[in-house]
């Protein structure tokens, strides 16, 4: 294997990586030590354990069993169906369920830790629509998507063993993803992956991975030479 093949490689892997994994292991701590930690909680108490905006991030990450699971279906048989190129709502309507009926539950089941969080006074009316959004946003797209697959279902997490040495600097990928450095770490901080956040810029998963490769490729050139 001659360098510059393994370069692109290993560029295309890390970039996969921190598409799909939100960094992995990276994200809060190359990100979250700028802030002094901000765990404050509401004065009424009573908030989730786990904050509403990470709820809302793992359950659009996992959509596919979701859904498989209101089809009384598991997730591999989705997941297979999804895989030879079916969509979600072909699926849904081949087993008796219309679509948009599936997509409703599984919409209201995703905001209920928004609503449960705006009830406790821990999130404000804004934020809890901002939130909808995103899960409504979320859910067309997965649905609508002919081979669909949750952003932690294709094992993404194999290349997390690669170590490079290497974190991505904040203003870089802020500037690849044309948003400023607050932006960009309020959201990772929200519990987004670099890939929703992506999407709300109208960047899709195959451009954000071209512009990763091209941000990294230095950094990568540099670890494949060293001695």
């Amino acid at each position: 294997m001659n360098n510059t093949w393994k370069g692109k490689w290993i560029a295309g892997a890390v970039a996969t990586a921190v598409l799909f994994g939100g960094f992995g292991g990276w994200t809060h701590q190359a990100f979250a030590d700028d802030d002094g930690g901000d765990e404050s909680t509401s004065s009424e108490s009573s908030a989730p354990a786990v904050p509403a905006k990470k709820q809302v991030s793992q359950g659009l990450r996992a959509i596919v069993p979701s859904a498989a699971e209101l089809l009384h279906l598991t997730s591999e048989t989705v997941n297979g169906e999804l895989k030879n190129g079916k969509s979600i709502m072909e699926i849904a309507s081949e087993h008796g369920l219309h679509a948009s009926e599936l997509k409703e539950q599984l919409v209201k089941s995703m905001e209920q830790p928004v609503d449960q969080a705006l009830s406790d006074h821990s999130i404000s009316s804004s934020e809890a629509a901002k939130l909808k959004q995103r899960i409504a946003d979320g859910a067309q797209r997965a649905f609508s998507t002919a081979g669909y697959q949750d952003p932690t279902s294709d094992g993404s997490s194999k290349v997390s063993g690669l170590h490079l040495g290497y974190t991505p600097k904040l203003e870089a990928l802020a500037a690849v993803l044309g948003a400023n450095k607050k932006e960009l770490k309020q959201a990772i901080g929200d519990g987004q992956s670099i890939a929703e956040f992506a999407a709300g810029k109208g960047i899709s998963e195959e451009q954000l991975i071209a512009k990763l490769k091209d941000e990294l490729s230095p950094s990568i050139q540099d670890f494949i030479h060293k001695k």
